[in-house]
This record gives structure tokens, C-alpha cells and sequence, in this order.
């Protein structure tokens, strides 16, 4: 089993980089959503022609390997040449981000292998973020692949207070290509327009293309922001580089053309402390594989895999197998409101104060607003997101994602004021998975005469429900049609059985 060498990757905003002959970039993915590429198949242009390489698998080095593929051409290009000795100027700042990409790079070649990609796109990163899978810029851009909050959205990258999938190293390289590959497409099969279009985003690409009433990027940089005018460059010296790095007076770290880790599934919701418990990996050597996680537990609604080192991966499996069941049990997260204090938390969850102090390491009674808690409950009291329990005279009603004061005081006959009143919040408050209102049980159902051309969806989005909850008050069958006249309940209280009209 080889060892473990683990990049120290520190924390770096891009404009402040202690190395500015390889400045990340200031002009991010905009927040614009990217448009749809078009169904005709991509042209590829003689300029930059992704041609297979050698076999992959035939480099010792990951360095190497993406040498022996690059593929691309461009001529004899001042800006290239310019940015080839900024880059030689500093060789040992270059070997030092060549050492970051380590955990990153072979997953990178093999996924560009994979998908027919040009070996260069592998360099995108080294542009982009130094390799540092934490980078964040001034501008909000996050990741290896620098995605904005928008952007990331848009091609899948799910973004939580738990869990940001920009910083997920799998994920966002997946959803990185993808937008490439639609730029690519976008732009007639030009990369170097495509590499443009993801540092200062298609519209501004396009315009320029206008303006020159030209179709490459040499023609229409003029027209580009200036760091997009030295980003497109900046890679293809760094391409020229790694083809001979002897040449150019630079030594690159040396990284084995083998997996540097492994996706190891968790099972599910965890306390991601308990990876560190026995001291074989630290925490801040997970963290700088999975930054994603951005508390010290997993979202409540997933992703619930983890990426470990390839010599530590066993370990890992073998350790989550012995986790106890009760480490296992459904652990709410509560975020503390105005006027929440320990024993109405306590009785609220059904669990002990001394719990509650253990679990978050809380001296004393004070809580603040706004702080997550972390509430262990035994097997017999949890509840599930989505589900109520009566008590007299109202039911407690268990936060689910997505749901809102609106949605649960619509879906049980009730107002969103009357429920924030009754539970010590505004009208503005943000509700989380796991969190317990209470609800009156004093209104009634609300009805609703079916008009020509309704559908169940355009009725649900009326009344700000769930289609499932039409069908399950209303006792309706998939792909029932409606009738005009026809009487449904659009609004369920919260009692037992359902009131049929």
C-alpha cells in the first residue's frame, strides 16, 4: 500500500495569492445561467483538434500522461510567449502548485479519458484555483473549478448551510466538464472560445464575437476583459510548459498515475467527527479532501459519501461498520429562535438538558439565536421530517426540506402569521429539516370546486401544497382525470382520518 502524502492546501483568496505570477481569476463564472447547448453535434476546428493520444495507462506519471495527449496547436502567439516567461520566472512557485494538484489530478485525467475530453481541460484548475479545492474569491466563485453560487446551481451543485457541492471535488469536476463540453458547443467547437466563455461567461464572448466579425479568440481579445484576455494565454503556457518542463527550467511534482483516493459511501446521516476519532485521519486532513461539508455533520437530506485517501479507504469502511446503531439514530438539527431556552428544546425533542450541553459542548443556559444544535433522541421519540404528533388540542409538525411557514399553514388549514405567532418566530424566518412547530388543531379543511381545465399541478401550485397531498386527502388515484364541479379538499387539518365531502 503506498503512502499517504497529504498536500497541506491552504486557505487562499484569489486576489490576494502570494503568487501572482499565476493569479486565479478575477472575472468568475457569472451568475448568469448558461444557455441550452444546440442539438447539432459539434464541429471541431482544425485550430484545436482533441486527437486521441497515446494510451493512457502507458505514464508512470500523471504529468506525463497528460502530455502525451495534449493535443491542442496554436501557432506563434506573443501572449503565450509573454505568459511562458512570467511563469519560468518562478519556478519554485510553480513546482509548489504543481504539488497541489496531487490529490485531484489523476481523477481529473481519468474522467477526461473517460469522456472523450481534451487532456488541456486538466489544467483548467491550475488556472483557476492553484489546485486548492477550498479556494474561494472576492467574487463568491468557490472550488477547483471556481462555480458561482448561480452557475453551480444550474449544472447540479447542490448548496446548503450543511454542504456545498462547489467544493466537492467528484461533483463539481462532473458538472465543470459539462459546461465546457455546452461552451464548446455553443461556440462551433472552438475550446479556446469555450475556455473565454467559462472565465468571463458566453454573453460577454458573444458580444465580442460581434463586434470583430471574427469566430476565434485571437480575433476578438481586444474585445474581452483584460483577465480573460491573459486567462486563455496563461493556460496554453502552462500546456506548452508540462510538454517539456526541462526545457523551461521548471520541476514539476511528481504525482503517480494511480487513484489518490476513493468514494466511500457513509450509510447514510453521520457525525463526521467519528472519522476522527481513533487518530488514523486527522480532521484536517479530511477536510482538505472533502470541503464540501461545511459543518461537522452531514446535510440531513445527503450527499452521504466521502472521499478518502486510497491506503485509508479500507480503514474507513472497516470503522464506519462498528459504528453503534445508536450513532445511527435520527439526530435532529435545531436552529435556536428568539426566546428558545434549553428546557423547552429539552421537552420539545424529548430529550435531556445534560444531552443537549454534551452534544454541543455548551457550559452554562445561554444559546444563541441562530446556532445550530446538534439534539440526540431516543429510538421511541424520533420523528421523521414531514410527520406530526398530536397533543392536545394541536399537533407538533416536524420541519421537512423545502417546507416553508406558507406551505404548512396552508397544507393544514391555518395561517402563516398564526403559525409563526404561536411558535416565537417572524414571518421572515427561515425554517430547517428537523425543526418542531407547533399547530393548532381548531381549523377546518379547506375546499375547492374544480373549474374547466384545472390540473391537480396548476390547483397544488394555487394553494402552495403537494400534489402527493391532493391525492392523499382527496383518496385520488395516479393519473385520475378531473371533473369539472368536482369538490377537493385543498387544505387537510391536522386530525385523525380525512373528511370526506
Amino acid at each position: 500500500m503506498r503512502r499517504v502524502a497529504i498536500v497541506v492546501l491552504l486557505p487562499l483568496v484569489l486576489s490576494g495569492c502570494a503568487m501572482p505570477w499565476l493569479k486565479s481569476s478575477t472575472s468568475p463564472v457569472p451568475e448568469t445561467s448558461p444557455e441550452p447547448a444546440p442539438a447539432a453535434a459539434p464541429v471541431i476546428r482544425p485550430e484545436v483538434s482533441p486527437a486521441p493520444g497515446p494510451d493512457a495507462q502507458a505514464a508512470s506519471d500523471v504529468w506525463q500522461r497528460l502530455a502525451d495527449n495534449f493535443s491542442w496547436t496554436w501557432g506563434e502567439r506573443a501572449d503565450v510567449e509573454r505568459e511562458i516567461a512570467r511563469l519560468g520566472r518562478r519556478p519554485a512557485s510553480f513546482q509548489r502548485v504543481s504539488a497541489k494538484a496531487e490529490p485531484f489530478l489523476w481523477y481529473i485525467a481519468e474522467v477526461l479519458d473517460q469522456r472523450k475530453l481534451p487532456a488541456e481541460l486538466a489544467l483548467v484548475p491550475l488556472v483557476e484555483s492553484h489546485y486548492a479545492a477550498n479556494a474561494v474569491s472576492p467574487f463568491g466563485a468557490a472550488g477547483l473549478w471556481q462555480f458561482m453560487p448561480a452557475t453551480g446551481a444550474t449544472f447540479g451543485l447542490k448548496q446548503t448551510r450543511w454542504y456545498d457541492g462547489r467544493f466537492d471535488v467528484v461533483s463539481s469536476t462532473d458538472a465543470a466538464l459539462d459546461y465546457l463540453e455546452s461552451l464548446y458547443r455553443q461556440f462551433d467547437g472552438d475550446w479556446l472560445l469555450a475556455i473565454a466563455a467559462y472565465n468571463c461567461g458566453p454573453a460577454t464572448v458573444r458580444r465580442a464575437l460581434t463586434r470583430s466579425r471574427a469566430r476565434n479568440f485571437w480575433s476578438i481579445a481586444k474585445y474581452l476583459p483584460a483577465e480573460t484576455r491573459s486567462h486563455v494565454p496563461r493556460l496554453l503556457a502552462a500546456v506548452t510548459m508540462i510538454t517539456a518542463p526541462a526545457t523551461y527550467g521548471i520541476e514539476l511534482h511528481p504525482i503517480g498515475n494511480e487513484p489518490y483516493f476513493r468514494v466511500v459511501d457513509l450509510g447514510g446521516p453521520l457525525d463526521l467527527t467519528v472519522l476522527s476519532a481513533t487518530g488514523q485521519w486527522p480532521r484536517g486532513d479530511f477536510k482538505r479532501l472533502n470541503p464540501a461539508f461545511r459543518r461537522r455533520y452531514t446535510d440531513p437530506d445527503g450527499p452521504f459519501e466521502i472521499l478518502a485517501p486510497d491506503d485509508l479507504a479500507d480503514g474507513i469502511v472497516a470503522l464506519l461498520a462498528e459504528i453503534p446503531p445508536e450513532r445511527r439514530l435520527p439526530t435532529h438539527i435545531h436552529v435556536v429562535q428568539r426566546g428558545d431556552t434549553l428546557s423547552d428544546i429539552a421537552a420539545r425533542y424529548d430529550t435531556s438538558i445534560n444531552s443537549i450541553r454534551r452534544e454541543n459542548n455548551i457550559r452554562g443556559s445561554f444559546i444563541k439565536a441562530g446556532r445550530e444544535l446538534l439534539l440526540p433522541t431516543n429510538g421511541s421519540a424520533a420523528a421523521t421530517p414531514g410527520e406530526m404528533r398530536d397533543q392536545p388540542g394541536s399537533t407538533e409538525y416536524v420541519v421537512a426540506s423545502g417546507d416553508s411557514l406558507s406551505t404548512i399553514a396552508s397544507r393544514y388549514g391555518t395561517s402563516s402569521r398564526d403559525l409563526a405567532q404561536r411558535n416565537g418566530l417572524t414571518m421572515k424566518s427561515t425554517l430547517q429539516p428537523g425543526q418542531v412547530l407547533n399547530v393548532s388543531l381548531r381549523q377546518t379543511a379547506t375546499n375547492y370546486e374544480v373549474s374547466r381545465g384545472d390540473s391537480l399541478w396548476n390547483i397544488a401550485r394555487r394553494f402552495d401544497v403537494s400534489v402527493a397531498d391532493l391525492r392523499r386527502w382527496n383518496s385520488l388515484r395516479p393519473q385520475q382525470t378531473l371533473q369539472p364541479g368536482q369538490t377537493l379538499i385543498v387544505s387537510h387539518p391536522p386530525a385523525d382520518g380525512l373528511r370526506k365531502i
